[in-house]
């Protein structure tokens, strides 16, 4: 299979100033595009490294690096120390719920889109403690993760998008089943943001996607899938990082599903 050539979906920001409106004609562009870029990551064939996490609920997998390509450089505001590289892969996390919360375990479709597609970065940081956010205008946001001594607290600077679809009902499936994307891109600012002061600015990108099937016994699920890439930047070794992203990306579905079955179910 030949490399996936990336054009919006790279750590690599853009700046603040020139995100898109998001009631213009040119940010549906941009999201339609960065949809088709996610589709073809999730559509891989060469995830490897299967790895089990929260007693399966949590599955992750990892694609080589070799796997897409960018022709992408890092903006001259941005370059420090450790500049941005291309040795940090894409990390695929998927969980499946039953949509019936009578049942062990179980999460309706509803719970999820309250809790991920509304106030999406607001209520993150009411899941994950560790976080700040500081929000921004056209759907920007500063996110500011607190981490323990002697390690220096990140920031990222993102633009986070949600898109819900619109449902089909088909002879097959009378009722419409329903899905939602969340789109986070990378963005950087020409004047500094006051909170910001002390952190190391790292750099995020990642698609999440959650949707209602129908398993083979004719049951709902909700299928929440993830794609995304992390730099922490600063003194971390990449290698380092790398090796824990399976492990954060499926603590983060610990932690939403606890307190989504505090708050809502």
């Amino acid at each position: 299979m030949s490399p996936i050539k990336l054009n919006h979906l790279t750590l690599f920001p853009i700046p603040l100033e020139t995100v898109p409106a998001t009631d213009s004609a040119e940010h549906a562009t941009l999201c339609a595009a960065v949809l088709a870029e996610a589709n073809l990551i999730f559509q891989a064939n060469q995830w490897s490294s299967p790895k089990s996490h929260a007693q399966g609920l949590v599955q992750t997998s990892s694609l080589p690096l070799d796997a897409t390509f960018h022709d992408h450089v890092e903006p001259d505001l941005l370059k420090k120390k450790k500049p941005l590289d291309d040795s940090i892969g894409w990390h695929l996390r998927t969980s499946t719920f039953p949509a019936d919360d009578e049942v062990e375990g179980g999460v309706e479709y509803k719970h999820f889109w309250e809790g991920l597609g509304e106030r999406h970065a607001e209520q993150e940081a009411e899941y994950m403690k560790s976080l700040k956010i500081v929000s921004l205008p056209n759907s920007c946001c500063l996110k500011i993760y607190n981490l323990p001594f002697p390690t220096t607290n990140r920031s990222f600077l993102v633009h986070v998008v949600v898109i819900q679809t619109t449902p089909v009902a088909t002879t097959e499936e009378p009722t419409p089943l329903r899905s939602f994307a969340v789109i986070t891109l990378p963005v950087y600012e020409s004047t500094p943001i006051k909170e910001d002061k002390g952190n190391v600015r790292g750099s995020f990108v990642a698609v999440d996607k959650v949707k209602e099937v129908r398993n083979s016994e004719g049951d709902l699920e909700v299928v929440w899938t993830s794609i995304s890439q992390s730099a922490m930047c600063g003194s971390m070794p990449t290698s380092l990082a790398e090796r824990n992203m399976p492990g954060n990306m499926a603590s983060q579905v610990a932690l939403f599903n606890h307190w989504l079955m505090e708050k809502w179910v």
